[in-house]
This record gives C-alpha cells, structure tokens and sequence, in this order.
C-alpha cells in the first residue's frame, strides 16, 4: 500500500472513532443489581503531567467497540496539559452486578452521532430537546420548567406551574419568582449589599450565583448532555414583593432519554428571629391524568420506617410516586436524610425535602452560650447560611412499574464509575501528597500488612457504628460523624455535646476518605461503599458545613445568627452539638480537599461553586492577615485556582493569593516553628498548612521558582522535626494524636527530597521508627502488639463485625470491633474521633515511602523513650546514594 493510501485510510479510521494512543484502562462495575443498557456515565480520569494535551479527542472502548464519548478537562497543568479529564460516555450494555473494562485511547475527533441533545439559549427560554423530550426553561418568572414535551407526539407531559418553595409556620409560602425592582429585603438586610455583592460579579462577591436575582444559565453541553442552572430567590406568594432562601435548581438532560435529572439546593437565609420551616421542595405541574394516582403519599418520618397513604411500613421506601400514568419523580436519599415526603395528585407531584407532616425544622442553636469546649466567642454559629441539596430523578412517558422500581435501585446506588487502579491513582500525583500505595499482603511485608488491615478497621469502624449501631441518618446529620466514644469496657457512649458532638468540618474526614477509595485494592462492593460514604462527607461538607449566606456586613453583625456575611460566607464549621452549631469564621476548619476530590470524581457543579465560596473567603482574611497563610489558606486558594483554570480572572485572582501565601510563608515558617513550644501551637504547622503547601508545591512546574519556595517550607518543618526538637510532640507517646500527624509531611519531604538536592533519609527513618511503633505495639498500654492472628479475623465486610468488646484474640466469622479500633486509635480512653480519619492519609503516604526494601518483620528493640535525633549511616537502595547526607535548604 502506498502512502497515499495509508493517508486516506488513516484519515477514514479517524472520522469513524479509530484509537490512536491508549491512554489508561478503567473498571466499570454495576452496583444495583440492574442491567443497563446506553447507559451514560460520567466520570472525572486523572492525568499524569503531559499526557494528554489539551483539545485532543479522548473515546472510551469496550473491547475495541468504540462507545458514544465527550470529555472536557476539569483542571489542568501549569504545562497546559490536562490534569482531570471528565468523561461522558454511553455504554452500550452493562449486565446486572457485572463488570467490564473500559479503556480510553485518544481520537483525531469525535465521530458525529445520530441522535443529539440539541440546546436553543433564547430571550425567553432555554430549549433543550433530547431526541426524547422537550423542555423549555422559563427566563423571566422563576418557574423550574415551563413545559416538557414528547419529542415525537408532542403531547405535553408538564406544563406551566412547576415551582421550588418554602413554607413557614407562621402560614407564609415563598416560591420561586423573579424578584423585582420593588422588592424588599427582610429587616436589617442591606438590599444593595446583597444583590451588587453577594453575586460573583465583583471580586468582592461571595458565591459563584446571585442570591436572589433570577438567572438561568446552560451550564454545559455537549452532543449527549446538556445541564442548565436556574437561581433566585423564593418570593412571598401574598406581596410578590419579599424574599427568604435561595434556590438553585439544576436540570440535566441526557441524549435519548425521557428523564430529567434535578439537583435541588436550598439554602437558608432565615436567622432565628424567623419561625421554623414546615416543609421546602420542588413542585411538578403535570397534565391533569383526571383519575387519581395509585398512592398518594409516601412520608418517611425516620430511616427504619414510611407511611403510605398513612399505612405503616417498615424498612426503607423506594422514593417512587407518580402523577398519572406518564410522569413519576424517583427521590435519591429519601430515608437517610429524613423527614422527606412524596405526594401526588392527578395534576402535581409533591417533592417534600422537608416533609410537611413532620415537625416544623427548628432551626434555633441548642444555645446561645458557649459550653462544652466549643470555643469562639458565639460569632457564626447559627444556622443562617446553611443549605441541603437532593436528586430527584423524573421520569416521563408511559413506564411499567418494573422499569420505575430499577430506576429507583439505580439512583439510589448513585453514580456509576470508571475507576483506575490504586496504583495509576497513586502514580500520577494528583493528591498533593505523594505516592499513597504500599504492599499490602504479609508475604511482602509484615509491617506494610498490619498497617493495610488497620486502616481497614478504622474504615469499618465508622460505617458500622453509623449505618448499623447508632444510624447517624436525618436530613441536618446524614453526612457527618459523631466527634469522640467512650471507649472503656463498660461504656460505649458517643459525646454528643459541644466539642465533641458532631464534628462538623474538623478533620476534614472526607479527603481522608477518598485517599481509603482510591488507595484499598478491595472488591467492588466494598469500593462502591467506600465512596457513598466518601460521597455523603463531602456533600454534607459543601452544603450544611459551609455558611453560604449572610445578611448584613460585619459592623452590624451580632452574635449567634450566622449573619456576618464578610468573616462568615465561604468558612466552614466547627464540632459542635448540632451538626452546624460551631463556630464558623476563621480559617481553621477551612478544610475543602475533599470537595475538590468529589468534584474531579463526578464533576457535581455544586461543588465547583461552594470551592468559589472557599477561596474567596481566604482571600479576605488573607487580605485582612496574611498570618491565615498558616492555617488552611493556602489549600483554599490553590485548590480553586486548579478549579478555574477555565475562568482567566478568578484563577489569577486565587492564583495570585497563593503566590503571595507562599512567599509570607517562606519568610514567617522559622518563626512560627520557635513559637510552637507544644502540639497545640504546633498544630497549624504540622496539620493545616502542609497540605495547601504540598498541593501548591506538586501541581508547579519545576521552572517555577515558587516550587523551590515551597520545597523550602516543607523542608524547614521536616527538619524540625528530625532535628531532636519533635520531642517537644511527644510523638513517642501512645495517648497523643501527633504519634502520626507528622507522617504525611516527613514523606512528602522524603519524596521531593532528591529533587531539591536534600537527603531523604532523616525524614525515612523518622517514620520508619513511627510505623514501627505504632503496629507493633499495643497503642492503648505500649504493651504486646495486635496479633497477627487478630489481624487475619478481621471481616472484608463491614457488617459481619460485631459491636462488642473481645480482647485478643479475636475471632472469626463476627468479631468485637470495639477493643481493636481502640487499640489503633491512640487515645487512651476514647475509641474514634474524626481525627482518626487522618490515618489514611498520614499513615498510607508514610507507608509507601518508609521501610523501602525492608520487609520490617521485625519491631524496634528496644522501645525509645524519646524521638532520637535521626543520623543516617547509609542510604536505603532505593535512594541514590548521590544524594547528601547533610539536610541542608534547598
């Protein structure tokens, strides 16, 4: 063949889909137990830097067919090449609990498809029609949709009526309208505030969206999915005039299909002055069926029971009700986030996210003065600000009951996943922290293998006690975790007052989580638990931890209601009796990697907004204090500036904190390292500012001088550390947190350490000495360690433990889980705290750069009494034994 023909065929493969390069191989499971068919899914890929550039056509292939594919990129590298990839692609059959391979390979483009989703951005109404369907969103009323038709027939499905609203106990209903220009804002609110600032069209402003003005957008689109938000206010039906709460409501469209997926968000702009809410949700107004539906109501007033139509039901409904024979609304969560309540008529579906026969939600603090260790002085912790967001999946044309009642197993089950190896994941360090992979199996490593199984407890551990023992489910606590148990023999209580009830955002469990996702080599059961879990932390973090409103500024703010827009919008609670109870204002508890992770993951548009609110709420108190800079600053800026690589002003506006955050530091860390004589003031430096640091530092290109700004941050804690003077930690003390909280800094040192010219070796045998200790020795008495036996009891499933305590050794097939989590959780008397979660980070990122070549079957002998000054005699074989042995700057 000549090359002339090779030209021309070549050009032919590329219109019709053809592979060009491989890019990874994905695992796609199905976890509810249905068979799909030209099922979409989307998921968020890592990349390693230059992998892939950007505008390059990415398809998905099961064994070499190629299936209907668009992808964007999420973030990217400083080098312009992509760093997250969102994939959509149509799978054309997946069996029930099955699995299959997915590989993406790069594409000269994308072959044209058939059937699209077509978008029409008009003055008065988005149209978007799916092949399937038509909806038309209404512009200029507040209306969620304005009419949904049959594609083919034309016969309309909704029509005009269908509102988000909220209703008062005093009798007063808001729904969603366009505010106009006569209205008026609740006592004290400053209308001009609000509107001009409170939008994301200042660099001042406080959210990604308007609070109360109308907006309808098309968020996305592409050939087989199309998303568009609509925002405002909820307006008082009686004036018109008044608002309270915003709404944002998302609507997305998938190409083919007679379902409209809604996301619903309500955020709550009421203080304490204002009376309880009876109920909040989104109503749907369908074509009059004349005949009464079969149920209607379903009203799940906790998790282990519902009520239809007022009969009794035990167990957990299926969240299906229906309006008529061609409209049902499938709700997601109905009974974890209780009280929640579907109801039908023959014109109008009903979705209650806050069910109106339950008990007006009281939104009152438990008190207004401070006890229990919270701490703060009573500013920003009340409810004002908080928010909660549901799926509700619509489901339009004639369906058999059957297809509705798989429908409903599949939302619940959420989303389905292309998922990499633990390996890839670890390997193209998107993290911020370095490698996180390690031997698990003993004949690898002893130590490596008692660390793998600890970690497996503790992830056991909190999904036993919340979905099976204590069932932490309703709609203010679904999501969070209790703060500290009483772990003695005879007691088996969690506190559930003040500092360590809920533990709101301290801990910031959820990136901890996704590491244990990303990191466990477990089954497919298993993983899909792990991010539900994952899941329900980050969400719960983006919506109910996070003040996302405020309604004065602070010089006429007062105490307890949340109001102080300027120190309050974008931070994030603190522990306390209620899951939004602590304080809110400070940079402290401004954990939000772990939105960042479940946004890459599933590419939830929430979250890309609620990281907005984050970063600009850094960026006023680093403008205020450059001093934040030690606290979680500079993980805010840098995180949201990888978000919006795609919007040039905000990423250099966030960008250009972090510059300035890196260099403050620089000059300040030696500093702020004299000052910190005990863990408590040490505690910013060795848990809240690293992490900012090392996402800041692996997302730069070498050219960068900064890298070697932040390098020098990192190194200059490190050092501290080995220099003899972690003594001042204790971290040889089993009844002390910090005996890991060092970890993930010294392994990042030790990770970047050649790259700079620094030798590893101090940080290695520092944690070499710590994972040592900490699985070889019993944590709760430094007496015998955990056998191995114990180790080899423990379940692969969660619920085949048991909620007692049995001492060593433990027993197979339901052993006591109480005795050995409290072994690994280095608080004498207490079994689990929320820091508890930051084992799968400390611990896996030291796991995987410590004991390299050593199978460490051996424990340290003896026991130090003190952290001994670290005094390298050789290199590990895995280190170049160029490197210096000194531990100078970079």
């Amino acid at each position: 063949m000549n090359i002339m023909n090779w030209i021309l065929l070549l050009s032919m493969l590329a219109t019709t889909g053809a592979m060009i390069d491989k890019l990874v191989d994905l695992t796609l499971d199905e976890p509810a137990g249905v068979a799909r068919t030209a099922e979409m899914v989307r998921t968020g890929v890592p990349l390693a830097r230059g992998k892939l550039p950007q505008g390059t056509a990415v398809g998905a292939y099961v064994s070499g067919v190629y299936q209907p594919t668009r992808c964007r990129p999420l973030s990217i590298w400083p080098d312009g090449s992509v760093r997250w990839l969102l994939v959509e692609t149509e799978i054309a059959n997946l069996g029930a609990s099955a699995g299959q391979t997915v590989s993406l390979y790069t594409m000269a483009s994308y072959p044209a498809e058939s059937v699209t989703v077509s978008v029409t951005d008009g003055t008065q109404f988005v149209t978007v029609d799916t092949g399937a369907i038509t909806a038309t969103i209404p512009k200029d009323y507040g209306g969620i949709l304005h009419t949904v038709v049959d594609s083919n027939t034309q016969e309309v499905l909704i029509e005009q009526g269908s509102m988000a609203y909220v209703k008062l106990s005093n009798g007063a209903e808001y729904q969603s309208k366009l505010l106009t220009t006569s209205s008026v804002c609740p006592a004290g609110e400053m209308r001009t505030f609000l509107l001009e600032t409170q939008g994301g069209a200042a660099e001042e402003g406080f959210n990604d969206y308007h609070s109360y003005d109308l907006a309808v957008k098309v968020e996305e689109q592409n050939d087989l999915t199309a998303t568009v938000r609509v925002t405002g206010a909820l307006v008082r039906t009686t004036d018109s005039v008044t608002p309270f709460g915003t709404f944002i409501v998302r609507l997305q469209f998938v190409r083919g299909s007679s379902t409209i997926k809604v996301a619903h968000t309500y955020i709550h702009t009421g203080s304490e002055a204002d009376d309880d809410i009876t109920s909040y949700g989104l109503k749907i107004q369908t074509v009059d069926g004349m005949s009464p539906p079969s149920v209607g109501s379903i009203y799940h007033g906790s998790y282990d029971s519902y009520e239809v139509d007022s009969a009794a039901r035990s167990g957990q409904s299926d969240g299906i009700i229906s309006s008529g024979p061609k409209v049902a609304a499938i709700l997601r969560e109905m009974a974890e986030q209780f009280p929640k309540e579907l109801r039908a008529t023959s014109a109008t579906i009903d979705v209650q996210l806050y069910a109106e026969s339950a008990t007006p939600w009281n939104l009152d603090r438990y008190s207004n003065t401070l006890a229990n260790k919270e701490g703060g002085d009573g500013t920003n912790t009340g409810q004002q600000g908080l928010s909660r967001t549901n799926d509700i999946l619509l489901v339009l044309g004639t369906q058999p009951a059957s297809a509705l009642t798989n429908q409903a197993k599949t939302l619940a089950a959420g989303p389905l996943l292309l998922l990499a190896t633990p390996t890839y994941y670890s390997d193209v360090r998107v993290m911020g922290v370095g490698s996180f992979v390690f031997p698990t199996t003993l004949q690898e490593s002893e130590c490596h293998y008692r660390i793998d199984r600890s970690l497996q407890v503790v992830e056991h551990f909190m999904r036993y006690n919340q979905r099976v023992q204590y069932k932490w489910y309703g709609i203010e606590d679904y999501g969070d975790i209790r703060g500290l148990f009483d772990g003695g023999k005879a007691s088996y209580t969690w506190f559930k007052l003040g500092r360590y009830g809920w533990s709101g955002n301290s801990g910031e469990p959820s990136n901890q989580l996704w590491l244990q996702f990303m990191r466990a080599d477990v089954s497919a059961r298993e993983k899909r638990e792990i991010f539900i879990d994952a899941e329900a932390l980050a969400r719960h973090t983006l919506d109910m931890q996070m003040v996302h409103f405020g309604g004065t500024d602070s010089s006429s703010a007062t105490k307890w209601n949340g109001k102080n827009a300027i120190f309050a919008v974008g931070s994030l609670h603190r522990h306390g009796q209620q899951a939004w109870s602590g304080y809110a204002k400070t940079m402290e508890y401004s954990h939000i990697a772990g939105v960042e992770t479940y946004y890459y993951l599933t590419g939830d548009r929430r979250a890309r907004e609620t990281l907005f609110e984050a970063a600009q709420f850094a960026k006023r108190l680093y403008d205020y204090d450059p001093g934040q800079s030690f606290v979680n600053l500079m993980d805010c800026v840098t995180r949201a500036a990888a978000v919006y690589f795609d919007e040039p002003a905000k990423n250099a506006r966030f960008q250009g904190v972090a510059d300035s955050a890196i260099d403050h530091m620089a000059a300040n860390t030696a500093s702020q390292l004299t000052a910190a004589t005990d863990l408590g003031k040490f505690f910013n430096l060795l848990i809240r500012a690293p992490l900012g640091v090392q996402y800041y530092h692996e997302l730069l290109d070498s050219s960068n001088g900064r890298k070697n700004t932040a390098a020098n941050v990192v190194f200059d804690i490190a050092n501290h550390l080995v220099s003899g003077q972690g003594t001042n930690w204790d971290f040889e003390k089993v009844d002390d947190c910090g005996v890991f909280y060092q970890m993930g800094l010294l392994a990042y040192a030790s990770i970047i350490a050649p790259d700079h010219g620094v030798d590893p070796n101090p940080y290695l045998l520092l944690n070499k000495y710590c994972l040592q200790f900490m699985t070889f020795y019993n944590q709760s008495d430094d007496s015998a360690a955990i056998s191995l036996n114990s180790y080899a009891a423990i379940p692969t499933d969660y619920r085949d433990w048991s909620w007692t305590w049995e001492e060593e050794p433990l027993s197979s097939p339901s052993p006591g889980i109480l005795w050995i989590d409290r072994q690994l959780s280095f608080r004498n008397n207490a079994i689990q705290d929320y820091h508890h979660y930051r084992m799968f980070y400390h611990v896996a990122v030291a796991a995987s750069q410590s004991l390299r070549g050593e199978l460490c079957n051996e424990p340290v002998t003896p026991v130090p009494t003190a952290v001994p000054t670290v005094t390298p005699t050789s290199s590990p074989t895995a280190i170049p034994t160029t490197v210096p042995t000194a531990v100078p700057t970079a």
